[in-house]
Order: C-alpha cells, then structure tokens, then sequence
C-alpha cells in the first residue's frame, strides 16, 4: 500500500543524506520533506531514449485502448516517431496528435 507521511518523509531524509549531503549524516538538513524532495528530483537525469521509449509504450497504450475499447479499426492507426521536447522539472511535454478520415 501507500507509504505514511511519516514513512515518506524518513525515506525522503535518508536519500537525501546520501545523494546530496553525500553519506554525511551528521549534518541534518534544515530543509522540509517537500523541500529535500524537490532538491533530489533535480539530481535525475533520464537520457532522451528512455524518453522515446515511454513516449512510444504510451502511444502503443493508446492505439490498443482505442483499437479495443474504441473499436476503432487498427488499419486507421498510425504511430509516428515520437518527438521529446524541453521540460521544465518533472514535466516533459508530449503531443498527441489524432486525426479522422
């Protein structure tokens, strides 16, 4: 199940103290939870193919939700390469384009 807010926030810390404070836990971090947590997110990198990959997995999830559920007919698909643009954080934009004949 979900993680406790008190559970989170230890699990929070301890990253913290080994990705930025770099092991030292004898310096406590005079930051919040949500504080440390927006700090670490900014230490991933994630490599642009990992970004094609997930862009590509969800437009195969896409195409076979409209193909069963939509009932569209899988001929009238067509996935395109993804493109990856600039984010800004946790954000990366992603365009979804759908076109009808």
């Amino acid at each position: 199940g979900p993680l406790s807010a008190e559970e989170e926030t230890r699990l929070i810390a301890t990253w913290f103290a080994r990705e930025v404070l770099a092991g030292n836990s004898s310096e406590k971090p005079a930051l919040s939870a949500a504080d440390m947590k927006d700090r670490l997110l900014g230490t991933i990198v994630v490599e642009e193919a990992a970004l094609r990959l997930l862009a590509q997995e969800r437009a195969q999830r896409i195409r076979e939700w409209l193909t069963q559920q939509g009932r569209i007919e899988e001929t009238r698909i067509y996935l395109v390469e993804a493109a990856v643009a600039e984010g800004t954080g946790a954000t990366v934009p992603t365009d979804l384009k759908i076109t009808a004949h």
